[in-house]
């Protein structure tokens, strides 16, 4: 080290606040939390204007530091009113849904997400809790403004929170969409999946239809869909022709047209050929997961020739008292044996 090098380390000349700009935002946004990147702004006028141009907002009431429920959501709205970033690559929002807190006001909310429809351009991942009291179930309206520039949206509601649409607008770069509970209206959500995404890859459900309706998702771009729960769900149909990949669970009644599908996970439901059709799906997978003792039944099986891993989710008292009551020839008895030893096997005929 030269000595006028050591002398400025000796006189504690502030180095870092000598950095560039950018690398100064790239140190903040790894601290993964924006109250903790504005109070940086403590240390000297110059940190004062450099967090709000950060690219990433991340606001988690589940950090020890967070404040109670509501000065928290002033935190969120200061931190909003104080961006001045153009554009936005993580905007993270959560609420805990623990604890004993106030309940989250759906204007809030709504001005959140419309924040979010202005400046994503990565990723909006969303954790609302319940907007009423505990003994409150009353659906509560919120929109879903289009995301033009979004490319990934992860939204965890509570089951009180009515998810719609607005009358037009595409989420035009979206690939990515998870919704996790809340409610929705089945003819929205075919909406939203089959025609206002037209870049969407990966879809993942677990929701609430607000009354029974046959689902349909048509796309020539999904490559996973994971259905872990629609409940009053009738009737599913799926036509894509690109997928690869599908989950499935608690389904009364399906149609499938999939060519290109290579991973098939079915959980929650036994199968009947006669209500869970596929139509249009490879004789050859790479994985099948059966999940529960009452899917695991031959004829869901013969549905492919081949299949490089198999996995089973079972308990062994399920699986005998399954045999005994169905009485199960012995080549079927055997074949389903011998799957619990190998990872590839071929699916016998037997005459």
């Amino acid at each position: 080290m030269g000595e006028d090098q050591w002398r400025r380390c000796c006189s504690g000349e502030d180095r870092i606040s000598g950095l560039p700009d950018e690398m100064l935002q790239e140190i903040l946004v790894r601290l993964c939390c924006a109250r903790a990147a504005a109070r940086t702004g403590l240390l000297s006028r110059r940190w004062r204007r450099v967090w709000p141009h950060l690219p990433e907002l991340v606001l988690d009431d589940d950090d020890p530091d967070a404040p109670p429920r509501a000065s928290f959501m002033d935190a969120v709205d200061a931190a909003i009113g104080a961006c001045l970033a153009p554009t936005l690559e993580l905007l993270l929002i959560s609420l805990s849904p623990f604890g004993d807190s106030p309940p989250v006001p759906a204007g809030r909310v709504a001005r959140w997400l419309r924040f979010a429809s202005q400046c994503v351009v990565g990723t909006l991942y969303l954790y609302a809790p319940s907007p009423n009291d505990d003994d409150d179930r009353e659906e509560v309206m919120l929109e879903l403004p289009a995301c033009k520039g979004a490319k990934n949206i992860t939204l965890f509601l509570a089951e009180s929170w009515r998810l719609q649409l607005p009358p037009a607008g595409l989420f035009m770069a979206l690939t990515s969409l998870s919704i996790s509970s809340g409610r929705m209206e089945g003819s929205e959500l075919t909406a939203l999946v089959c025609t206002r995404c037209p870049r969407l890859k990966l879809l993942s459900l677990c929701t609430t239809l607000v009354t029974t309706f046959d689902f349909t998702i048509r796309s020539d771009s999904l490559v996973l869909v994971s259905l872990r729960w629609l409940y009053n769900t009738r009737r599913l149909e799926i036509v894509a022709p690109r997928l690869e990949e599908l989950l499935l669970s608690h389904v009364i009644e399906a149609r499938i047209s999939a060519p290109k599908l290579a991973k098939l996970a079915w959980h929650g439901a036994g199968y009947d050929p006669h209500c869970h059709q596929f139509v249009d799906v490879g004789r050859r997978l790479k994985l099948l997961e059966i999940g529960t003792g009452e899917s695991i039944v031959p004829s869901f099986m013969r549905q492919f020739d081949e299949v490089d891993e198999l996995k089973l989710e079972f308990d062994m008292v399920c699986l005998c008292d399954f045999f005994k009551l169905n009485f199960l020839p012995f080549n079927d008895l055997y074949l389903l044996l011998c799957l619990t030893h190998t990872r590839k096997y071929r699916v016998m005929k037997a005459s």
